[in-house]
């Protein structure tokens, strides 16, 4: 292939990437969750690696009442720790939450002849236990030597 038609290709990929971003963005694909609800996290959505936490889900569908909330971790539905707190909301609780980075959502059935609705989701944080976003547990003192290169 000439160094021509290899440009062309590259052109082509450019208009592609171009498209499918924008197409993306039209789409939701980079814009916010519409939420039917709120969901909160406590202690906060960014916490220190270890800790228990809550997650809260709390319904505001029309003309629906919730007979059921679930929780879904990376896609995965939450089977236990879910207590119910009143009719539209429910609280999920994490002992030693340990993952790093998880997406966290809550759905409602409104009835059994429809499906579940979104309710809202979350981004939740732990940091590590001893680096990274949270200060050291253990202060160090540290001395750094610099010699010069001969």
């Amino acid at each position: 292939m000439s160094y021509e038609g290899m440009n062309q290709v590259t052109i082509h990929w450019d208009v592609v990437i171009a498209l499918y971003i924008f197409f993306s963005w039209c789409h939701g694909g980079i814009t916010n969750i519409n939420c039917s609800g709120h969901i909160w996290v406590e202690p906060a959505t960014i916490f220190k690696m270890g800790m228990n936490i809550s997650i809260y889900c709390q319904a505001a569908i029309k003309n629906c009442q919730p007979s059921k909330l679930y929780f879904y971790k990376n896609g995965i539905k939450e089977r236990f720790h879910i207590t119910r707190i009143n009719k539209t909301t429910a609280r999920l609780w994490y002992n030693n939450f340990v993952e790093p980075q998880a997406f966290v959502y809550c759905t409602a059935e409104c009835s059994r002849y429809f499906p579940e609705t979104l309710i809202c989701g979350k981004d939740i944080s732990s940091g590590c236990k001893c680096w990274g976003a949270f200060k050291s547990q253990v202060k160090v003192n540290l001395t750094i030597n610099w010699l010069p290169i001969l």
